[in-house]
């Protein structure tokens, strides 16, 4: 009693601020904790922190001993199902044996169809199997996305993340992960280039990206960024772009990495195809992406020797010029250059006759209907 004397006065001033602080700090504690967190372990490149998020996440997956490619089918066989009848919610007997099996159930399964004396298999209803994991793939996924805010160069994360986002029905999380791959990429290459180059940072970004690129695709860091993975995960990026859900600054930036390292040829061309079809819509509401957007159709449709492909070869390439200069026309039309749109449609009537059937080939339709169509628009704007 006798201490608690001596100390009242400063155990009350204690108490006091608790009484006000307490519900403060109750009340913004994820805030503060998340401050205290970056303090003391701040986000940048540590492989060791990386590598330890990782190993929690994956032991967790492995304790449950979750089927990562099951759950993604199962995602993908149920958002296939909107706007279908109820009754195809549930796999038919074939698809559950075949589809809805694993382990040693699913080797059961691949010699127990059409086989009387093998045993059947124990299928496994896949909403109830994604509903059964998807708590622990989650806690996976939120270790691997801390793991991604102290990832570097390496592709561990970004390729677990993929594999992880997918299986949890959360493709956003691998199209972040992929992008912030890159970023970090970038940022550990100019770093080892600044050591050697203090002057790089005078360079343009457009500059620096190339000299970037460049010192990848030479293989320039083999141990730390092997220009095949390098190359594998912009490939996988790619698959976003059929998703259509990276912004369009993010969609352009990519198919300019892919076209620098895609290294000529015909890979080269679809995508410079690929990148105009984006540079036009964005023309649509900046008219500017017009004029870069007939760059790269005029790239993808540059074939200075036909001789080297094969007959089918050709007339797939014939018909793939004909729609780039029906892109050209297109981009001169938003420009509202009418007079230069009719001579460069005109100019392409010589090469009807290459996809409209007259020379034993498959008749184009949908290309031939653009032509007219476009060919029409620009008349009635001529006046004619």
């Amino acid at each position: 009693m006798k201490l608690v004397k001596e100390n009242l006065k400063f155990i009350l001033v204690t108490v006091g601020i608790w009484i006000i602080a307490g519900p403060v700090i109750f009340i913004y504690k994820d805030r503060l904790y998340s401050r205290l967190a970056v303090w003391y372990s701040p986000p940048g490149y540590n492989a060791k922190v990386a590598h330890k998020f990782m190993s929690k996440g994956k032991s967790i997956l492995e304790k449950k001993e979750v089927d990562l490619g099951l759950m993604a089918d199962s995602c993908r066989f149920h958002l296939g199902l909107n706007h279908k009848d109820a009754i195809f919610y549930q796999p038919t007997w074939l698809q559950e044996n075949r589809n809805w099996t694993m382990g040693k159930e699913k080797e059961r399964s691949q010699g127990g169809i059409g086989n009387q004396r093998a045993p059947l298999p124990t299928p496994r209803d896949p909403k109830n199997y994604w509903s059964d994991n998807i708590s622990e793939t989650l806690e996976a996924l939120d270790y691997f996305r801390r793991a991604l805010n102290f990832s570097g160069p390496e592709t561990d994360v970004p390729i677990s993340i993929d594999t992880v986002a997918f299986a949890a029905c959360r493709p956003s999380d691998a199209i972040l992960a992929y992008s912030t791959y890159l970023i970090n990429t970038e940022d550990f290459v100019l770093g080892k280039i600044r050591e050697k180059d203090p002057g790089i940072d005078s360079l343009s970004k457009k500059i620096q990206l190339t000299r970037f690129w460049s010192q990848i695709k030479n293989n320039h860091f083999p141990d730390i960024v092997p220009a095949k993975e390098f190359i594998k995960i912009v490939s996988r990026a790619n698959f976003f772009l059929e998703l259509d859900v990276l912004s369009p600054g993010e969609a352009d930036q990519l198919l300019e990495m892919m076209i620098f390292f895609a290294g000529g040829g015909k890979e080269e061309k679809n995508i410079r195809m690929r990148r105009g079809r984006l540079l036009y819509k964005l023309g649509e509401t900046n008219p500017s992406y017009y004029d870069r957007a007939i760059v790269e159709f005029k790239g993808a449709i540059d074939y200075s020797d036909l001789r080297k492909f094969s007959p089918i070869e050709i007339r797939q390439i014939q018909s793939s010029i004909f729609e780039g200069d029906l892109w050209i026309a297109r981009c001169l039309f938003g420009k509202k250059d009418f007079e230069k749109t009719l001579k460069h449609l005109q100019s392409m009537q010589s090469d009807i006759h290459r996809i409209d059937g007259r020379e034993g080939v498959k008749i184009e339709t949908e290309l031939l209907k653009e032509y007219n169509i476009m060919l029409k628009r620009v008349l009635r704007k001529l006046k004619r």
